[in-house]
């Protein structure tokens, strides 16, 4: 199981910096829906050569923007006492 998700130093500092300011701006999920769908191309597979982006990543990345997306439209509504409709 271990090593089915390819990744490089590069990507983890990525993942951790996105996951620090998704936690304090509630906000990451416009950045994994950008990576899954750059993953999707076959140009952009390993983003210049720098992070690995194919694979099972473009499925963790996609899983990850539909989190960021709940945390930061469903949640803050919840809080709000709003519809999700309205928090957009």
């Amino acid at each position: 199981m271990f090593g089915a998700i390819t990744t490089n130093f590069l990507y983890n500092l990525v993942r951790c910096a996105v996951g620090f300011f998704g936690i304090t701006c509630y906000s990451s999920a416009n950045f994994f829906c950008l990576v899954a769908v750059i993953g999707l191309l076959p140009s952009g597979k390993t983003f210049l050569g720098l992070m690995p982006l194919f694979g099972y990543n473009v499925l963790l990345n996609t899983l990850a923007a539909i989190a960021a997306a709940y945390y930061s439209l469903v949640i803050p509504a919840k809080v709000k006492g709003v519809n999700v409709a309205e928090n957009i």
